[in-house]
């Protein structure tokens, strides 16, 4: 064989050196490129949780990303802006601007919400976000105040669609349908929310219930500003009474009967012997009761009577007391069937009822008011 020839040989053993050179060197921390700077990181894109997404001139991302803010129009409209700014501390952060219900990564801690609007119209709200947290803050950019509220009893339950009063101060629940006809009003629905017509802003007091007859009232007025206002208001409007019945005739049961709770009413001096002397209040079908047992689940405080219908005949028991907040059991015993007996006239006197009324239970831990939130 043919030796290879010098100059091939130096060939050879000049490129194997150049590729082992460049081995060593990609292997040697001292030879790595230099680190991409601070700039070129930020220039990096941010993975952002579902739904949220950074805002043009905030600072650095947050730490913790599932921390997230929004500012919600509870008047969608136009033109708005939610603005986020970093309180606590001396001063406060930067403003950030964003479109309002969009989320926004924010640090954990106190911050102002505020929502613009037309017309120079704002709100805004002081808010603290717990870490890894995502609160909504809904804000009404309006010149005038809005009241939005829920109405509960003292077991936590909405009482029914109650007139909600808003009063200028000087001005007490209204007496008459005259006294009303200039008043704020709005009506509450059957599941306790309700929401005020636009108020001027300035000092306003709440207060619950049917023309002349308020059941609740707050104790001063409030002044409000611009902009959206939320309340509790808790109606303490008297006691709890369970009433228990025994059908004589298992098969019937209560089928045809009609319990009235009636209330004293002070007219004409006629005496509680006189049916005219009561007032329905409130009424129990048979299909009411469960078991033998109903309930009227909020009566005021008065004097009360419970009356007995049974196919065209009236039973009225003895008048008792109701105290508030303080629950009752009521027991009646029902008469003997009269099969003979017809119906009665509007003017016959009531038949008497037997009927027991023991208290159970005081109420202590609800409080009666307006509770701002």
């Amino acid at each position: 064989m043919r030796s290879l020839r010098p100059p091939l040989v130096v060939v050879a053993m000049l490129l194997l050196a150049a590729w082992f050179g460049a081995t060593r060197g990609a292997s040697d921390p001292g030879s790595m490129e230099p680190e991409a700077s601070a700039t070129d990181s930020a220039q990096q894109p941010v993975l952002l949780e579902a739904g949220a997404r950074a805002v043009a001139g905030e600072g650095p991302v947050s730490p913790t990303p599932t921390t997230r803010l929004r500012v919600v129009s509870a008047a969608p409209g136009p033109e708005q802006v939610a603005v986020l700014q970093r309180a606590g501390g001396d001063a406060l952060g930067p403003e950030r601007h964003l479109e309002p219900g969009v989320w926004a990564m924010v640090e954990p801690g106190a911050w102002i919400a505020r929502l613009e609007g037309q017309d120079g119209a704002s709100a805004q709200r002081t808010v603290h976000v717990p870490e890894g947290a995502a609160l909504s803050v809904e804000l009404l950019a309006s010149r005038g105040a809005v009241v939005r509220g829920t109405l509960l009893d003292r077991g936590g339950n909405p009482p029914g669609p109650l007139e909600v009063w808003f009063l200028p101060p000087g001005v007490d629940h209204p007496a008459s349908l005259a006294a009303s006809a200039p008043l704020q009003r709005t009506r509450a629905t059957f599941e306790g929310a309700f929401e005020s017509p636009d108020l001027e802003p300035g000092e306003w007091r709440i207060s619950v219930g049917p023309v002349g007859a308020q059941l609740c009232a707050a104790e001063r007025s409030r002044q409000l500003l611009p902009g959206l206002h939320e309340v509790e208001v808790h109606l303490e409007r008297g006691s709890r009474a369970d009433l228990r019945v025994a059908p004589i005739d298992p098969e019937r049961g209560l089928m045809g009967h009609r319990f009235q709770l009636q209330r004293r009413i002070h007219r004409g001096g006629l005496s509680e012997a006189d049916d005219r002397a009561w007032r329905r209040i409130a009424t129990l079908s048979s299909h009411r009761f469960q078991e033998g047992l109903a309930t009227w689940p909020t009566i005021p405080e008065g004097r009360y009577r419970l009356l007995l219908d049974r196919d065209g005949v009236r039973y009225a028991s003895q008048g008792f007391d109701v105290e508030s907040c303080v629950d009752l059991a009521l027991s009646a015993t029902l008469p003997a069937p009269e099969p003979t007996r017809l119906r009665m006239r509007p003017s016959d006197p009531s038949l008497p009822l037997d009927l027991s009324v023991v208290p159970t239970a005081e109420g202590s831990a609800w409080t009666e008011g307006v509770v701002w939130l």
